[in-house]
């Protein structure tokens, strides 16, 4: 499951995959495909707990960077208008 939760044009998102399905490279197809239903021209943060290290490898995958390092991790992403 993906959420955003999004207040133009910032936009929160996390990411939550069943059990079964984890480690089988869904969370960063799943991440990605959601992407392109998104409005152009906003920025996606995620707050990642430290220890979720597979939470960490989904949104480095998809090109988020590295915010800050506090209590969590903070990942950036801009979802730019191509046109």
């Amino acid at each position: 499951m993906i959420r955003y939760d999004i207040k133009y044009p910032i936009g929160f998102t996390s990411i939550n995959i069943l059990k079964q399905f984890r480690g089988k490279g869904y969370g960063k197809i799943i991440l990605k495909t959601s992407e392109n239903f998104l409005k152009k021209n906003i920025i996606l943060i995620s707050k990642i707990k430290k220890n979720n290290k597979s939470s960490v490898n989904i949104f480095n995958k998809n090109n988020y960077k590295l915010l800050c390092e506090r209590k969590y991790f903070f990942f950036v992403k801009l979802i730019l208008n191509k046109e």
